[in-house]
């Protein structure tokens, strides 16, 4: 099919297959084609890819138009329409968990401010708290909860796992537990985030997971100092109170001299 010269070409979860060199190809042939004044219809759930490529985005689902616009305007909506946005916790009265998982449920996930109060709503100096209650029903060996932190464009900033700490990265028994993460201060920038839930078990199985089940949203406060600079906001997704030190160097004036 990269041989032939269609006035549209329909490029349907190309990043889903192949290895890297394949995929680059593709993409490289999607450039080509559209360069030359040709149409791409370009099908995928990678978001990034999205909104690095195209120009105009549709969003579809059971066969219906949702959305029809720019690509971040588009993708953002797509990925907050399964998120709680105002109330900041989820709640599972019998426990979720994947399709033919017996063994372990979430039944909670709610995001603490420094008070304690559950919220959607933060700035960027303050620290929070991710909260995962579960119900584990049958012994496991091992097994790790953890969180994944998305921009609105679906653009990972990072995940962690409870066994990180080595005190918690051994066999849980049958009961209730509570796994909760700090997140600190000055990490993100102001702006949108999703918050989706993973568990499983490394290299066997995967108990959950929760796809951008709650929406965070960050306000951007300043507190560099008072000069304008110090109001802006910061580039980037991450928003790092950074350590500088300045000092005035002294330097010895040598006189030239001729012999």
């Amino acid at each position: 099919a990269a041989h032939l010269e269609p006035e549209i070409l329909l490029v349907d979860e190309v990043l889903a297959v192949g290895d890297a060199a394949f995929q680059k190809k593709c993409l490289g042939k999607m450039g080509d084609v559209a360069t030359e004044g040709r149409t791409v219809l370009f099908v995928s759930h990678n978001m990034a890819a999205i909104n690095q490529l195209c120009p105009r985005t549709l969003w579809l689902e059971a066969g219906h138009l949702q959305m029809d616009g720019d690509p971040e305007q588009v993708i953002s909506s797509y990925l907050t329409s399964s998120s709680q946005e105002a109330e900041g916790q989820r709640l599972w009265t019998e426990g979720i968990a994947n399709p033919k998982v017996n063994e372990f449920k979430i039944q909670a996930v709610r995001i603490r401010n420094e008070h304690g109060e559950v919220t959607t709503k933060l700035n960027t100096r303050e620290s929070f708290w991710v909260e995962i209650n579960y119900h584990v029903l049958e012994p496991l060996p091992f097994c790790h909860v953890g969180l994944i932190v998305s921009t609105a464009q679906g653009v990972i900033v990072f995940d962690g796992y409870d066994a990180d700490n080595q005190l918690y990265a051994g066999s849980r028994d049958p009961g209730s537990y509570t796994s909760r993460c700090k997140i600190p201060g000055h990490l993100l920038n102001s702006g949108r985030y999703l918050l989706s839930i993973n568990a499983g078990m490394a290299r066997v199985k995967n108990l959950v997971f929760l796809e951008n089940v709650l929406i965070l949203d960050i306000e951007h406060i300043s507190d560099y100092g008072s000069h304008k600079f110090s109001t802006q906001k910061r580039k980037g997704v991450i928003h790092p109170k950074l350590q500088w030190e300045r000092k005035k160097e002294t330097f010895t004036n040598f006189s030239t001299c001729a012999i």
